[in-house]
Parts: C-alpha cells; sequence; structure tokens
C-alpha cells in the first residue's frame, strides 16, 4: 500500500515542476516582447527630437511675445514650483528605496494606475531606472497579491504634460509609486487629501464635449483649471488590454474627472447583479418571514399599571346630554320615525320616461329586493379547522379515484398555520370580470320591463308547437319493482331479448340473473373481479347466452338453463346452443392468440354452473356490443395497443378478428348498424361510419363535445344518439349528411353515462351522475321531408342516490313494453313501468 502513494507523490512533484517551468517561459517571452517595443519606441522618440528642434525655432521667435505674458503668471508658478520640488525629493528617495526593498514592497502591490497627471518630474529620473528589472518586480508583485493582508494607499505624482517623453515608461513609473503599501514613504495625507480636493472638477452637470478645445476640463475649489490627463496610446492601450491580470475588465473612465476608475469586487457583484434584475446587496432577503413577538405568558394590556377610578364612575356629562334628549322628546320637539315636510328643491322626474305612459306602470320596478342572506359558514370551512373535519392521505385518494373532478367543484376543508397562508381565491379574477360585464350590460329597468312584456307576448310564436306529454302515452312514470341484491355499485345490467331475464354486474364481482316481473333472485356467480359489461344475446333463438367482461381481462360465455351441470333433455334448443359455446380447438395464428386466447373454464365449479367459455385479453374489455344475428359481439379495450383497441369475436368458429390496423384516437365504445354492414366506431370527440363489406370510411360526425361516453343507434339505422363527458347528449339524423347534430340537448347537470332508444316504441333516454333519468318522445317519420319530433316527456329523479360523485351508471329499455330498468352506485336496480 505505500508504494502507490508515493508514485502518486512523484507525479504531483513532477507536475508543479512543469507548471513553474511553463510559468518561466512565459515571463521570458513576455520580457522578450517588451524589450522589442521598447527599441521601437525609442526609434520613435528620436524622430520627435528632430522635429521638436524645427519646432523650437519657430517657437522661440514666440517665445518673446510670451515673456511679458508670463512675468504676471510667474508670482502663482513660484508656490507650486516650491511644493513641486519638495515632492520630487520625496519621490526620489522613495524611487532608491523601492530598488533596494522590492521584496518587502511585493506583497504590497494590490492596485495598478492607469493615469498620471501633471507633474515636474524630468527624463533622467525615467533614465536612472532599469525597466527590466522593475517589470520582473512587478510581476512577483501581482503573483504575492492575494496575501497582502497590509492597507493600501494610492498616491498620485503631479508631472508636466511637456516634460514627458516615453508614455510607456510614464506608465510603468506611475504604476511603481502607486504599489508601495507604507504610508510613511509618501507626502502626509493631510495634504494630499488638501491638493486632491483642489483637483477635483466642479463643472456639474453639463457636455463634457464643451472642452474638446482646451487643455483643461473645469475648475476646482480656488477656481484653478484641472488639466487633462494624457490618455493611454495605441501601444499602451494593446499592452493593457492584454494584461494577464485581467484588470482591464473592472477598469471605468469617468468623464467628468477624467481619470480611469478600477472597480472592486463588490461594486462589480453589484453591477452583475443589477444587470439580472436583482437586488444590489445580495444579503438582502424580500422574502424574510415576518418576526411575530410571543406574547404566551403576558396578559394584555402590558402596563400592568391599575386601572383609575374614573372608568368605573358613570360620566356625568353623558348623564346631561341624555336627559336633554329625554326631555326635547317628552315636550315633542324630537319626532321620531318622521320623514321631514320641508319642500324640496328639486321634483323626481322620469328620465326614461316613453311617451304619455304612467308612472303607476314602472312603479313596481323601482322597489329593492334585498339579497338573499348567505349561510354561515362552519366548522369545516375554518383556515384552521380542527383535525377531525381534515382528510388523511389515504381518504382523499379514495375519493379523488372516484371523482377526478373534486378540486375543482366541491369544497376540502384544508388547514393554514396564519391568515397569510390563505391563498387567492382561485375564481376572484373571472367574478369581478363578470360581475363588471353586468353592470356594464345591464340594461335601464324600463327598457328591460318593456322587453319583458314584448317577449311574454310573443311567447307562444317563440317555442315551437309540441303535443302535451299526455297525448304521448305510453312511457315509464312509475317506480314497479325495485331488485335488492347487491353489495357494491351495479356498474352494467341487460335484458334478455325476450324480456323474461335481467342479468345485472357490480363493481365487487357478483352477476346475477333476475326474473324482471317477480324481482326473484335465480341464479348468483362471484368472479372476484370487477364486472365491466353484461349483455344478452339478441337472437331470439339464442337468447340464454350471456357474454360477461370482467376487469381482470376475461370475457366469459354463459347458458343461464344450466343447472349443476344438468340440462333439460326435453328442449334440443338448449342442447344445441349449449354445444355451440363449449370450447373447440381451433387453428389461430400467433399474432391473434396473443391478443385474445379462447380456452374452456378451468373451474369445475364455474362449468357446473353454465360457464362454458372464456377468452383471455390483453387488456380488459370496457364495452361489449352483439350484432343482431347473434353470431358476432365485438369488444373495446381503450388500454390496449392501437390495432387491438376493436375485437370481433365470432361464436360458431371460436376466433377473433383484427378490423383495424391503425386507429386514430383512444376508442371509446362501438356499435353495429341494425341492419346494413355498417361499423360505428367512436373515438373521444369523432364517430366515423366504416362499411365492412367494401373497408371504406364512409362518413364522419363531429359532436361538440370533449370526450364521448356512450353511443346508441336508432332500430331505423339513420339516427345516432351520442352522450359526453360534458353533459350533453347529441341527436344526429344520416339523411341531412352534414356531419353536425341535428339536436344538442344540454339538461344533464353531471356526466351523462349511458344513451339508449326503444326497439318498438319511439322513446329514448339517458342517464347521468346527478341521478336523473330524461324520458324523450323521438318520433322518426317514414317521410324524407320531415324532420324527427322530440319532445321532453318525464324526468325520474330521487330513486337512486349519489354516492362518491357518481349516481346512476346504465339505463336499458324493455324489449317489448314501455319500461325502462336502471342501475345506480347505491346497489339498487330500479323498474320504472308506464
Amino acid at each position: 500500500m505505500p508504494q502507490p502513494n508515493k508514485q502518486n507523490q512523484n507525479k504531483q512533484l513532477n507536475q508543479q515542476n512543469q507548471n513553474k517551468q511553463n510559468q518561466n517561459k512565459q515571463l521570458n517571452q513576455n520580457k522578450q516582447n517588451q524589450n522589442k517595443q521598447n527599441q521601437n519606441k525609442q526609434n520613435q522618440n528620436e524622430q520627435n527630437q528632430n522635429q521638436n528642434q524645427k519646432q523650437n525655432k519657430q517657437l522661440n521667435q514666440d517665445a518673446a511675445k510670451k515673456d511679458q505674458i508670463d512675468k504676471n503668471t510667474n508670482n502663482q508658478n513660484q508656490k507650486k514650483n516650491l511644493k513641486r520640488k519638495n515632492k520630487q525629493k520625496e519621490l526620489k528617495k522613495n524611487i532608491e528605496k523601492l530598488k533596494k526593498e522590492g521584496e518587502q514592497f511585493a506583497n504590497g502591490i494590490s492596485k495598478v494606475m492607469n493615469e498620471v497627471e501633471d507633474s515636474s518630474a524630468t527624463t533622467e529620473d525615467y533614465e536612472n531606472l532599469n525597466l527590466n528589472e522593475f517589470q520582473e518586480f512587478a510581476d512577483q508583485a501581482n503573483l504575492n497579491n492575494e496575501n497582502d493582508n497590509n492597507d493600501k494607499i494610492n498616491e498620485q505624482a503631479e508631472f508636466d504634460k511637456d516634460e514627458i517623453v516615453d508614455n510607456q515608461q510614464k506608465a510603468i513609473f506611475s504604476k511603481f509609486i502607486q504599489a508601495q503599501s507604507h504610508p510613511d514613504n509618501l507626502y502626509d495625507s493631510e495634504s494630499s487629501d488638501a491638493e486632491a480636493g483642489k483637483e477635483i472638477s466642479k463643472t456639474g452637470n453639463i457636455p463634457m464635449h464643451w472642452y474638446d478645445g482646451f487643455d483643461h476640463i473645469g475648475y476646482n475649489l480656488d477656481g484653478e483649471q484641472v488639466k487633462k490627463t494624457i490618455k493611454r496610446d495605441e501601444i499602451d492601450k494593446f499592452l493593457f488590454n492584454n494584461d494577464p491580470s485581467g484588470i482591464q475588465w473592472r477598469t471605468v473612465y469617468d468623464e467628468k474627472s477624467g481619470k480611469e476608475i478600477i472597480l472592486t469586487e463588490q461594486e462589480y457583484e453589484m453591477l452583475r447583479r443589477i444587470n439580472e434584475g436583482k437586488f444590489a446587496d445580495g444579503d438582502y432577503d424580500p422574502y424574510e418571514p415576518m418576526f411575530e413577538r410571543p406574547y404566551e405568558d403576558k396578559i394584555h394590556p402590558i402596563t400592568g399599571g391599575t386601572e383609575p377610578k374614573s372608568r368605573f364612575i358613570p360620566s356625568k356629562w353623558e348623564a346631561k346630554r341624555i336627559a336633554k334628549l329625554v326631555t326635547a322628546y317628552k315636550k315633542g320637539w324630537i319626532k321620531l320615525n318622521e320623514k321631514s315636510k320641508k319642500p324640496l328643491k328639486h321634483k323626481p322626474y322620469m328620465i326614461w320616461k316613453d311617451g304619455e305612459e304612467s308612472e303607476a306602470k314602472y312603479k313596481f320596478a323601482f322597489l329593492r329586493i334585498p339579497p338573499p342572506k348567505p349561510r354561515l359558514p362552519v366548522h369545516a370551512e375554518s383556515y384552521n379547522p380542527p383535525s377531525e373535519y381534515l382528510l388523511t392521505q389515504q381518504e382523499y385518494n379514495t375519493i379523488l379515484k372516484y371523482d377526478p373532478n373534486l378540486e375543482k367543484n366541491k369544497f376540502l376543508p384544508t388547514k393554514y398555520n396564519s391568515m397569510r397562508d390563505i391563498p387567492i381565491y382561485e375564481k376572484l379574477i373571472r367574478e369581478r370580470f363578470e360581475r363588471c360585464l353586468d353592470l356594464y350590460l345591464c340594461p335601464r329597468a324600463p327598457a328591460k320591463i318593456k322587453k319583458q312584456v314584448e317577449l311574454a307576448e310573443k311567447k307562444k310564436k317563440l317555442l315551437p308547437d309540441l303535443p302535451k306529454p299526455e297525448t304521448l302515452r305510453p312511457y315509464p312514470t312509475t317506480l314497479a319493482v325495485q331488485y335488492r341484491g347487491h353489495k357494491e355499485a351495479v356498474q352494467t345490467i341487460s335484458v334478455s331479448s325476450k324480456g323474461q331475464f335481467l342479468a345485472s354486474g357490480s363493481s365487487d364481482g357478483v352477476l346475477i340473473i333476475w326474473e324482471v316481473e317477480t324481482g326473484r333472485l335465480l341464479k348468483q356467480w362471484n368472479f372476484g373481479s370487477s364486472i365491466l359489461v353484461v349483455a344478452f344475446n339478441p337472437n331470439h333463438d339464442m337468447h340464454d347466452i350471456l357474454v360477461v367482461t370482467t376487469a381482470d381481462a376475461r370475457v366469459l360465455l354463459i347458458n343461464i338453463y344450466v343447472r349443476k351441470n344438468q340440462i333439460n333433455k326435453f328442449d334440443e334448443r338448449i342442447a344445441i346452443i349449449d354445444q355451440l359455446i363449449t370450447y373447440k380447438q381451433a387453428e389461430t395464428s400467433s399474432r391473434v392468440s396473443a391478443a385474445a386466447m379462447w380456452s374452456a373454464v378451468s373451474d369445475k365449479e364455474l362449468y357446473q354452473s353454465g360457464v362454458r367459455m372464456q377468452i383471455t385479453l390483453k387488456k380488459a374489455a370496457e364495452k361489449l356490443i352483439w350484432h343482431n344475428k347473434g353470431d358476432y359481439f365485438a369488444c373495446v379495450c381503450p388500454d390496449a395497443s392501437q390495432s387491438n383497441q376493436i375485437l370481433i369475436h365470432r361464436i360458431t368458429t371460436q376466433q377473433t378478428q383484427f378490423p383495424f390496423r391503425k386507429l386514430k384516437g383512444k376508442v371509446q365504445c362501438v356499435q353495429f348498424h341494425p341492419s346494413s354492414p355498417h361499423f360505428f366506431v367512436a373515438t373521444q370527440r369523432i364517430v366515423r361510419i366504416y362499411n365492412l363489406v367494401k373497408q371504406v370510411l364512409m362518413k364522419k360526425l363531429l359532436p361538440p363535445v370533449d370526450e364521448i361516453s356512450s353511443i346508441d343507434i336508432h332500430p331505423g339505422g339513420d339516427n345516432i344518439l351520442v352522450g359526453s363527458f360534458d353533459n350533453v347528449v347529441c341527436w344526429f339524423d344520416l339523411e341531412l349528411g352534414a356531419g353536425k347534430p341535428y339536436k344538442i340537448l344540454k339538461y344533464h347537470r353531471d356526466v351523462v353515462r349511458s344513451v339508449t332508444y326503444h326497439r318498438k316504441y319511439p322513446l329514448f333516454a339517458s342517464c347521468s351522475d346527478d341521478g336523473r333519468i330524461h324520458i324523450f318522445h323521438g318520433m322518426v317519420y317514414n317521410d324524407l321531408l320531415k324532420n324527427a319530433l322530440i319532445v321532453p316527456v318525464n324526468v325520474l329523479s330521487k330513486y337512486h342516490k349519489i354516492i362518491n360523485s357518481k349516481g346512476i351508471l346504465d339505463c336499458v329499455f324493455h324489449p317489448n313494453h314501455p319500461w325502462i330498468f336502471s342501475c345506480g352506485a347505491d346497489g339498487l336496480i330500479n323498474l320504472f313501468s308506464s
């Protein structure tokens, strides 16, 4: 184990040595580049000196004229020169100390000055300074800048503009002077502050381009000109922009002072936060919780002083005031509950009076009707209700399972720690907006009453001439029989084609066969999983075949006449049917067998009770429809793949077909045409009609709903009923050919679960979760020029209880009589007769 550690240490040391070598190479390259640049500058300086000599000849001629003007200004300049000489001496001493003690000052260098103001330093001071030695000293100072904890002092030297020759030497020299960290090396801070105050420009808020033609940028407090600082040339700018320390990104030019300001890390962070739209101070918390002082052991008032005696003695002045009012009332000076009889200055009149109509006609329109008083809140509606009113997570999940829209429609008690935590009312803005619309669109009272009178007069013209419901009998009106035997919600019912038996399936897996007229329970099965659909064979010769679908993806075929595996030997038809639904091995493809497998029932008890055969599917079949001939039935599996959502089974051959390879959308339900080879497929928003012989799409029906729940076809085959989950029922007439509904009926208050036609009488019905069954008279005429007649005749309500937001789940008409069966979430089955 120690060997790998030594190897790792050696690797780390080698990497560190390589990094140091790379750093030394970069420093050497930088030094070579700077030497080349210095040589180029020296050549340029020689050229500039030759040009200056020519210019000096002309300047000497003009100097004589300026001498007289200079005499007046010499007195002021002498004072300045004295100060400058003192500064020069101090600066020379500092330069010598910095050369000797460069290593001591290296840790104190943190900031570099970018501008130098006027000073009288000569070029001899720059020549005595070795630039290469200073550059090594400055680079080492930048590396050790992070460990410097001493105070930094920035001092600025003044130089005369005319005496500065080399801009690069000037910048390096100013950086070198500014880098020192000991305050004793420079002149006193008091004198520097005074001088700095004089150099501050007091021009105010004016455009700085006004000083473009002058050599100053304003005046200081003493009225003296503040000279412009010399800006960098192109070479200095290039060197400054390529500074490895990255200081150029934090340097800002101030036009007022003519200086470059270096931003600190705090200022840079403040500008970055402001640019991002945040608070400038990073430590500021706008969402800081409010501090509440606890007063658990305190008793109000907080001041513990004794109550004064005057608070317990009745007021003498109030007693005198009451005595005056009593005497005035006794003498009749004050009269209560009487209107003043003073004449009104302006008599009221009708603003919107029409012609000579009397005011008495509209007198009742201005009577104030008080709004009804709202119900007082209960404990459950408190923002901090007791614990017994709150729902647990398990209770909430069970309720939400039965009613997904529970949070939108109903109130649930919730707990908040304080009033501040209560969220805003969700419908506040919408209700305020609707209220504003009501006030904006509200007509004047007389005009509104006039419209009501006109509507009352034209009421007969607006409503169609419909026959009275009494003349359209028979239709279901009263409760005749109630079937009790299920403990859970009854999800589906079916009546045999002869009307003798009734089959019902519940969510607890119980299937019961009833006798219709007597209500007697004939047979009962328990399949262990929820029953989704039960359906009798519509063929009269095979009316005793019952098909059941369960939640565990099984389809069961049952012969209801079999009792303890015994068949009436004298009835040959029953024996033939029993052989028909007995399993026989048939050749099927692998694809079909994977989606639907035919097999015999393995449970002996079920087989002896009449369950002969089962079909195992991949997903549960939620809808099942028989063909009128009784040989085919279709299953709808919405959760299966697109090609397996619709399966058509044939009893005689015991085979399964897939009529569609691809389907657009999720299939809700299907129907066979009563007389033609047409197949109706309803997805969530579209009903498509296919021709099974030609294998062609014939028509599309577009109901104005969000999701279809059920469909049914009129015995004539030309009219369709469509129910939806958004409380709408649509009647389609296929002969109109528009693809749009003939009538849209909006009378239910909740989800429409089922719609159905009567096979003999001109009746149709719909049931909903609101606990109501609406019965309609729907007459379809043979005359093509006459539209169907739709008349509401009866509403059957209050016969089923609503449990977990579910009411009536299914309804079916009797095949021979004007009766209707209904089943609900309360476990009851009702028969309504005429």
